[in-house]
């Protein structure tokens, strides 16, 4: 019902950056993500400093459509945007790191925890000391990124990760 509402506002009013992003949200939200993505990348297209739109396109890229150099290219656009934002060098370390550029996103990914820690940027350094057989140093961070979650799917890569540690 919601994705009819705002498939309504989108047609009133085809530029507004809220409604776009609620219609991204919504099907993000029922797992259409090929089309909340191209909700993003039309934002993109209007507002192209757009930081938050910058970085769910990013996300988007690296968690649903499994592309670490589109994801690369967006979170280098956000860098020129706000590049001590903590979002910003957590998103760029981590495409970083999955571009093959390891020790340049481990780094980033450290200076995001240093200006202002998020699960996300946790979770990510996990993953990286995981590539590098550490397990203990990722259980760490995962603790970190536990304390600090807040959303499901967030929550959800936490507890694969705890998995995979314990079976290893």
């Amino acid at each position: 019902e919601a994705l009819e509402y705002a498939t309504k506002a989108v047609r009133l009013n085809p530029s507004s950056l809220e409604i776009l992003d609620t219609m991204a949200t919504i099907y993000g939200m029922l797992d259409r993500h090929e089309e909340s993505l191209s909700s993003r990348l039309r934002l993109h297209q209007l507002f192209p400093a757009d930081l938050n739109t910058l970085l769910a396109i990013c996300r988007s890229y690296d968690q649903h459509m499994d592309d670490p150099g589109k994801c690369f290219e967006f979170a280098s656009l956000a860098m020129r945007v706000k590049p001590e934002d903590p979002r910003v060098l957590d998103a760029m370390g981590w495409a970083s790191y999955r571009t093959g550029k390891q020790l340049e996103g481990e780094d980033l990914l450290r200076q995001s925890i240093r200006l202002g820690p998020t699960a996300s940027a946790h979770l990510h350094l996990a993953q990286v000391f995981m590539g590098k057989n550490e397990p203990v140093k990722a259980k760490e961070q995962l603790q970190l990124a536990e304390d600090l979650a807040t959303d499901t799917e967030t929550k959800a890569e936490i507890d694969r990760l705890k998995d995979d540690i314990a079976r290893s």
